[in-house]
């Protein structure tokens, strides 16, 4: 993204659940990730925290449509736990794949960014 290593990130993981508090623990876990990401000198897309709780705003379909756009316009994604069982985040990685995008398989692979923000 520029000179001193800075990647835009978008994080990719399950957002739907069976119920309410799983849905906040999906949430939570992807606002934990972003602020690692932060932490680490990067930037961090977080889909889950734009579109929290907009459930029927507009149909699924659209907001899978917004992901797989923005995932055109980062360096990177970080994949959550459980990614591998949801529809969209399957979507988005090969997105991202396709794209030749970079793709962490968690935020441990991440690396620090140099410089001051």
């Amino acid at each position: 993204m520029d000179k001193k290593n800075r990647m835009l990130i978008q994080v990719v993981g399950p957002y739907r659940a069976k119920t309410i508090n799983q849905l906040y623990e999906n949430i939570a876990s992807a606002r934990n990730v972003a602020i690692e990401i932060f932490r680490r000198g990067h930037y961090a897309i977080t889909p889950h925290l734009n579109t929290a709780f907009m459930d029927g705003v507009m149909p699924d379909e659209r907001f899978r449509a917004l992901y797989l756009l923005m995932i055109e316009h980062v360096d990177a994604i970080c994949l959550l736990p459980g990614w591998q069982n949801s529809r969209g985040s399957v979507a988005e990685k090969l997105k991202a794949e396709e794209l030749g995008k970079r793709i962490f398989w968690g935020i441990e692979q991440i690396p620090q960014a140099g410089g001051s923000v």
